[in-house]
């Protein structure tokens, strides 16, 4: 199974994304877009994992989430990994309350290593991938999409949720079907 734990998005916040999904189609700069109902928030990518690993996941998720509070993040601006002169995935940002996203990211950590993952290498970076930008982009046209795009908002939510979810990967992209929900406390 390949799995991840992510943070779904409201309707309301993709209907937003799906206007910057076709400004994007539309602007020249060539990539691969994510469908606005596929994006989300990733807390951390398992990978290839057998079932009792994802069990072992969900049962440490259930126990560990049910204990944290619900937090409101709004979706908004744009930047590019690594750089803009240099760009690989084109991402939407996110504001509010971040340092409870990253609390939900180290949760999300910790249960994929003690549930017998490698840890993940990377610093957790908290944002919506629109797209992998394909070679041969042209840097100033990509410029003035990613200027165009900074000041963009899609809209504030509750996370009330994380998600884990699995990938099926087909010739026409990922499919994700839900495996669990894991609720916050929300009052």
């Amino acid at each position: 199974m390949r799995c991840f734990a992510a943070i779904g998005l409201p309707q309301a916040v993709k209907a937003r994304l799906a206007e910057v999904y076709e400004e994007l189609r539309a602007s020249g700069v060539r990539g691969a877009w994510v469908l606005p109902e596929q994006m989300h928030i990733t807390l951390r990518f398992l990978g290839e994992i057998p079932e009792e690993l994802a069990a072992a996941y969900a049962e440490r998720m259930t126990a560990r989430l049910a204990q944290e509070p619900a937090f409101d993040l709004r979706v908004c601006g744009a930047g590019c990994f690594p750089n803009p002169r240099n760009p690989s995935v084109l991402w939407a940002g996110l504001e509010g309350e971040t340092a409870r996203l990253r609390a939900l990211a180290a949760i999300a950590e910790e249960a994929a290593v003690v549930a017998g993952c490698s840890p993940e290498p990377r610093k957790f970076q908290g944002h919506v991938t629109l797209g992998r930008i394909h070679a041969g982009f042209e840097p100033d046209l990509f410029l003035h999409v990613l200027e165009g795009l900074r000041t963009f908002d899609a809209g504030a939510f509750r996370v009330k949720r994380v998600t884990l979810y699995e990938s099926r990967l087909r010739r026409s992209g990922p499919v994700y079907a839900k495996l669990e929900e894991f609720p916050l406390q929300d009052d």
